[in-house]
């Protein structure tokens, strides 16, 4: 099942739609589907997927693998954001999904921008992280 955080908007209250490319840019933002990933060990593709029998234009999809060798399965170079939102939930197009069971795992990687060397040991907050 689908879950969703606020949507993004665009300005004048209208929600934010994509173009053709697989992203389209946002008032002080982006779609991760128009960034470039640091890290990709999960075969990410973009583009439209079905959730819930619900269309998202911009999403990026991935296979859910646990973090290996010390690199977690996707990562964007996010610096300079301080809002996050998506729609998590299991395409309606994948096989036997009526069998599959997700978990929502979380972690996050430091990195030093003046050395590009790891930078763990941070706080990070989910702030009203929510789920319904």
């Amino acid at each position: 099942r689908a879950q969703q955080t606020t949507p993004t908007q665009q300005p004048g209250g209208a929600p934010a739609t994509s173009g053709a490319t697989g992203g389209a840019s946002l008032q002080n933002g982006a779609y991760l589907s128009a960034l470039q990933p640091t890290v990709d060990n999960g075969d990410l593709s973009t583009g439209s997927q079905v959730m819930s029998a619900k269309p998202y234009p911009d999403s990026v999809t991935f296979l859910c693998l646990p973090a290996s060798g010390g690199q977690p399965t996707e990562a964007f170079d996010v610096a300079g954001h301080t809002l996050f939102t998506a729609v998590v939930g299991i395409p309606d197009d994948t096989s036997n999904v009526t069998g599959v069971a997700a978990q929502l795992a979380i972690s996050c990687t430091g990195i030093n921008t003046q050395t590009q060397q790891s930078a763990n040991d941070n706080a990070v907050t989910l702030g009203n992280a929510e789920i319904g």
